[in-house]
């Protein structure tokens, strides 16, 4: 069994990695999971931060992750996990890969290209793993 990881800001480059990652299961079963972060503002309250929290996609973005469940849902032994994460760490990273039984991690252009500092952080991370 494949587990696929695909860190993603949910672009088009997406969907080319999610096919790449079906393609190279050959026809086993395989586990994909989308990973997408999301910045967290700095506030000490955990209500304001529960009020001010913007957990919406863009129009183009939610349009990307419905392509992503249509193509997943033409191919049996392929599932689809999406993981929205708010903050991003070496023992959490390294723990969420042990947990899905993570063996390949794909990562899109727009994602390696992403000025966002989280998603560099979790770039640079990822090139760590092993």
């Amino acid at each position: 069994m494949k587990n696929v990881l695909i860190p993603t800001n949910l672009q088009q480059d997406t969907l080319q990695a999610l096919k790449v990652s079906i393609s190279e299961a050959n026809g086993q079963d395989c586990n994909i999971t989308l990973l997408f972060l999301r910045e967290v503002s700095d506030t000490a309250s955990a209500a304001f931060w529960l009020r001010k929290t913007n957990s919406e996609f863009s129009a183009a973005q939610e349009n990307i992750l419905q392509k992503c469940h249509e193509i997943v849902s033409f191919h049996d032994n392929c599932t689809l996990k999406f993981q929205q994460q708010y903050s991003v760490s070496k023992p959490l990273l390294k723990n969420f890969i042990e947990c899905k039984s993570i063996n390949w991690i794909i990562v899109p252009e727009s994602f390696r290209k992403s000025e966002i500092e989280m998603e560099r952080y979790c770039l640079k991370l990822l090139s760590n793993c092993k």
